[in-house]
């Protein structure tokens, strides 16, 4: 646990390289849900390194088809975290893609028209607020706090 603790601190701090994400996943020792927090950590840290490259040099559509995969990914296993920051980063990819529509007066990019980008864009947003909100929630509860 104290492990983990050292790695979100450096992950938050961007003080992470590859070479320690990798890490993650070899580390054994520790409890099996430890071992899978690890693994989910990796994994989404390398899709979302992949997708944040591709959305920062422009290629929208390469960022768009990385983050979809991934959402359907996480949505397979169910990993609620993962799923939000996919769908917050997939609202903001079509965001850019509308911003980037809207000033070359394009109607489709990435196949898709103005409508459909503004109602994923949306859908992203409100399912990455509605994960947030519950995670928040459930922490809140769990800890015994009251709103008084």
């Amino acid at each position: 646990i104290l492990q983990l603790l050292d790695v979100m601190k450096d992950i938050n701090g961007m003080r992470i390289s590859n070479d320690d994400v990798t890490q993650l996943s070899n580390y054994k020792g520790s409890c099996r849900e430890v071992d899978s927090v690890y693994k989910t950590m990796e994994m989404l840290y390398k899709v979302v390194q992949f997708a944040n490259a591709a959305f920062f040099i422009g290629d929208l559509d390469v960022a768009y088809q990385v983050l979809r995969d991934a959402l359907r990914l996480f949505t397979r296993l169910n990993n609620k975290k993962a799923i939000a920051v996919a769908s917050n980063n997939l609202g903001n990819t079509m965001l850019t893609i509308y911003r980037t529509m809207k000033a070359s007066k394009s109607e489709e990019m990435c196949g898709l028209s103005k409508d459909n980008v503004i109602a994923k864009g949306k859908a992203y947003f409100t399912l990455s607020i509605k994960l947030g909100e519950t995670a928040y929630d459930d922490f809140y509860n769990k800890q015994g706090w009251s709103e008084e």
